[in-house]
């Protein structure tokens, strides 16, 4: 009986074809036997089966190909090819025969005097061809398009997100049958779900994951900013107004800023990004659940506009110098994306400047465009209220 680790070894060895012909038809009757060896081998080649999109193939030299073929076939592992082949043995050559000259110079040697020919021994043929070690690349590897979308549809980790968008849409459609919200507050709601399909299931997801630290910081925006603000406001009058009786603005809006900065400390965002199927999904659910209670004060908040127009402002100054921030900074903090494939020729810092740019301006869009709402009916209140309370002459 294999122990489950040598199992796991045999299994990798076999996804990664290093194993000689008779141990791969043993490993083959395992898995037609061994349900549980079965999944291990199934779970390697989903690990090593998505390095494939990001090596571009290599045809090995002709002689080189039938070694590899003859070894196979001979049963010997793939990876002897690799090991130090004996040193043939020196072959000696014959000392040469030297013949003294004839004392008479007319006298011809007969046959029965010519020494037989030494005959040289075989020389052993010269060894099969040996893989060279492949010179480091110059440049990193540049991943194309059709390697991300590849890469998008083999990796399937956004089923675990497109369940949880599913939920939160079967949450809010179950809280309308008992408060209802109008046409335009559900539309809201609509477009906070496409949002969040796009930048979760769609390749954009891969490239933020793989390839590029601005194509992330989109993705963080519209989960801690953009779609909780959309659902916020897709909640109905009747539901919001009581459950912002619970929820202070000088508590949300130092969470959200603390939630924030917290994930993007350089060696935190970096094992979050280590551990997508864990770490990285509590970064997003604390994204948007933060988002959910900063913005709930100001769509279903009893405060004034001039209250919630300074609370928006305050929000906007708190977070946009994180992105100016690492827009400034001369060189990449966050090391997952150094060892990145490059897409679309942006470098390491270039990448950084863009995503930090984008993160402030998309934050200013949305808390300028709010700020500005309540901001001008906070000015028409009060030139309301300057109209009724002069005195009449």
């Amino acid at each position: 009986m294999i122990e489950s680790p040598d199992k796991e070894v045999l299994a990798a060895e076999y996804v990664l074809g290093t194993l000689g012909l008779a141990e791969r038809v043993q490993v083959q009757q395992m898995i037609a036997s061994d349900p549980v060896f079965a999944s291990i081998v199934r779970d390697w080649e989903r690990r090593l089966g998505e390095l494939n999109v990001l090596v571009t193939p290599v045809e090995p030299p002709p002689a080189i190909l039938e070694w590899i073929k003859a070894r196979h076939a001979s049963g010997d592992p793939i990876r002897d090819v690799f090991a130090e082949e004996p040193t043939p043995a020196p072959v000696t050559e014959p000392a040469p025969t030297i013949v003294p000259p004839a004392a008479e110079p007319a006298t011809i040697a007969s046959d029965a005097d010519v020494p037989p020919a030494v005959e040289s021994p075989p020389i052993d043929p010269a060894p099969p061809p040996r893989l060279q070690p492949v010179p480091p690349a110059p440049e990193r590897e540049r991943a194309s398009t059709a390697q991300i979308i590849a890469l998008s549809r083999r990796a399937r980790r956004w089923r675990g997100t497109a369940l949880a968008i599913a939920a939160l849409a079967a949450a809010y459609y179950w809280l309308q049958r008992r408060w209802p919200s109008d046409t335009i507050r559900r539309a809201a709601f609509d477009l906070a779900l496409i949002l969040l399909l796009a930048v979760y299931v769609t390749p954009l997801h891969t490239i933020a994951l793989h390839y590029l630290l601005s194509i992330h910081f989109l993705q963080n925006v519209v989960t801690a900013e953009w779609a909780p603000l959309l659902v916020v406001f897709a909640v109905s009058p009747a539901l919001g107004r009581p459950v912002a009786r619970y929820i202070h603005p000088l508590v949300a809006l130092p969470l959200w800023v603390a939630t924030y900065f917290f994930w993007h400390v350089p060696f935190v965002y970096d094992a979050a990004l280590h551990h997508p199927h864990s770490l990285l999904h509590l970064e997003h659910l604390t994204y948007f659940v933060a988002g959910i209670l900063m913005w709930w004060p100001v769509v279903h908040g009893a405060w004034s506009d001039g209250i919630k127009a300074a609370y928006v402002f305050a929000g906007f100054v708190l977070a946009s110098p994180l992105g100016l921030l690492l827009a400034l900074i001369p060189k990449p903090v966050y090391g997952y994306y150094k060892d990145a494939p490059q897409l679309w020729g942006l470098s390491d810092l270039t990448d950084q400047q863009i995503a930090g740019v984008s993160m402030a301006v998309e934050q200013a869009v949305v808390f300028f465009a709010v700020f500005a709402y309540y901001f001008a009916r906070f000015l028409r209140t009060e030139q309301i209220a300057g109209v009724f309370s002069e005195t009449p002459r």
